[in-house]
């Protein structure tokens, strides 16, 4: 089955129309209106990704190994993997599936697993952001001084 087949078939089956690849090699779809899986396929190959949460310093790195730890064999993740977008500054969960003998059925099974997975590190991140404590309220105004410090 060719990556268009596989992709028209699971539009069909999951109510969401024939899909297609754009003229780029890419599809997004999104779910539940938050979720946003976009789907690249170079030869050979699917590529999911979707953004998990922010990136920022503040995960702490009991998070990040905690994130390292349910990549290992993709155990925590459905197969996938947590990733970091450095330009983005995101936590990105990311799956490759080879096209070799995938169908429509299977994508659909991997795409399942792959959302509800992002669902759970959604969550993961969002309750790690609400046990930090609120950044301080500082002056809407600094002084001269203060502002050449926060820039320079």
């Amino acid at each position: 089955m060719t990556i268009d087949t596989i992709l028209a078939e699971f539009g069909t089956r999951t109510g969401m129309g024939a899909l297609r690849l754009g003229p780029q090699g890419t599809c997004r779809l999104i779910f539940d209106g938050e979720y946003i899986v976009d789907i690249e396929a170079p030869a050979g190959a699917v590529h999911l990704s979707c953004t998990v949460g922010p990136a920022d310093a503040d995960l702490g790195p009991a998070f990040v190994r905690r994130m390292l730890g349910a990549n290992f064999m993709g155990r925590e993740t459905g197969g996938a993997a947590l990733a970091l977008d450095e330009v983005a500054s995101e936590v990105v969960m990311c799956r490759s599936l080879p096209t070799a003998g995938l169908t429509a059925q299977d994508f659909e099974t991997a795409v399942e697993a792959f959302v509800a997975a992002v669902q759970v590190w959604r969550a993961e991140i969002d309750a790690q952001d609400a046990d930090r404590p609120a950044a301080p309220v500082t002056s809407a105004r600094p002084d001269e001084e203060e502002h050449h410090r926060l820039w320079l």
